[in-house]
């Protein structure tokens, strides 16, 4: 159970990742994720992006050149073709992520297309095609039985996100792929995806640096901070490569809790004993440690940051309300708190 819903986590994450780049992709199923020898997911570069295009999917139909898994995987309102629907992407891929979970969380395909059990797939494909083929709407079933009734430790309300990610009807879906990624979260009890959106909402604030800018004012006022970054002055644009460091510092920051994301609560997903190497903040981590920056140091890092994102003079706009403001200073404490674990316990290269 913990590794169907690590790999859902992996790819409903892979998936908003993908939109919020304008990345198309393809349906995804199950022969579409490889999982690395630590059981990471990872997408195919082949996920086929065939059936993106509505027109290529009816032909398929009509000439019953696509697979039954397919049909499976495909929201309803891309096989209608008496009722075209051009829904957003995000409605449909939400679709597809929530008859993955069900179909890994249970080992079944949900019940979604009018077909005979004992059926082999292609006939089973033959039948469906005919009756879209037709302009049939028989074809299409509300799914009875739930992930919960078939697996019942799988969590109400992670069953409650996925059966709503698969609803029929694409209205009764989450608005978009990152509300469906939050209710996942919310249900694992993660922070994220709460981070994430803060940080997304202080870039969108401010002009390029300024929040880096800001959040070194703040960290080097310290107390014995300063001198581990004072040659940075003497250097040509030091300032400017070190902002761009603490930029992609934070995103590997997100990597790193996004691969380590696979216990319920995101405090307890590893201890620094355990976290693999080498990953997405190894070469910040040994930076800092050839630097000789200390814990003490660090939990500074972790206030001069929260501060700069919900502090009086936040970049994050909802940090204006003084409880909302304790909220996300509290998702950012949690999400920090094994980052700075691990940069903590880093050995020089």
């Amino acid at each position: 159970l913990d590794l169907a819903r690590q790999i859902l986590l992996g790819i409903a994450t892979a998936l908003d990742t993908a939109r919020r780049h304008k990345v198309e992709v393809g349906i995804v199923k199950p022969t579409d994720i490889l999982l690395d020898d630590y059981e990471q997911p990872h997408l195919s570069p082949r996920v086929r992006l065939t059936y993106l295009d509505s027109t290529k999917l009816r032909s398929a139909i009509r000439n019953k050149s696509i697979k039954f898994e397919e049909l499976v995987y495909s929201a309803p309102e891309l096989l209608d073709s008496a009722n075209p629907s051009l829904q957003p992407r995000e409605k449909t891929d939400q679709y597809s992520l929530g008859v993955l979970a069900y179909h890994l969380l249970t080992g079944n395909y949900p019940e979604t297309l009018k077909v005979e059990g004992n059926q082999t797939a292609d006939s089973k494909r033959d039948f469906v095609c005919e009756l879209l083929a037709a302009n049939s709407r028989d074809v299409f079933l509300n799914v009875e039985t739930s992930i919960h009734e078939r697996r019942p430790e799988v969590p109400a309300r992670l069953n409650d996100a996925f059966m709503r990610m698969m609803s029929r009807d694409p209205e009764r879906r989450y608005s978009t792929l990152r509300d469906a990624l939050k209710a996942m979260c919310v249900a694992e009890r993660a922070t994220l995806i709460e981070v994430r959106d803060s940080y997304d909402r202080c870039m969108k604030a401010c002009e390029r640096h300024a929040f880096f800018e800001a959040f070194y004012k703040r960290f080097i006022e310290q107390d014995g901070v300063s001198k581990h970054f004072g040659d940075i002055d003497d250097k040509e644009d030091g300032w400017t490569k070190q902002y761009d460091m603490l930029e992609r510092a934070i995103e590997a920051s997100f990597d790193f809790a996004r691969d380590a994301f696979v216990s319920d609560a995101f405090k307890d997903m590893f201890s620094a004993e355990e976290t693999r190497e080498p990953n997405a903040l190894t070469q910040y981590a040994r930076k800092h440690a050839e630097r000789g920056i200390s814990l003490k140091h660090y939990e500074g890092f972790t206030e001069a940051l929260v501060q700069t994102v919900c502090g009086p003079k936040g970049f994050d706009p909802e940090s204006r309300d003084p409880t909302r403001a304790k909220e996300i200073g509290r998702v950012w404490r949690d999400f920090m708190g094994p980052v700075i674990t691990y940069f903590n316990n880093a050995k020089p290269s």
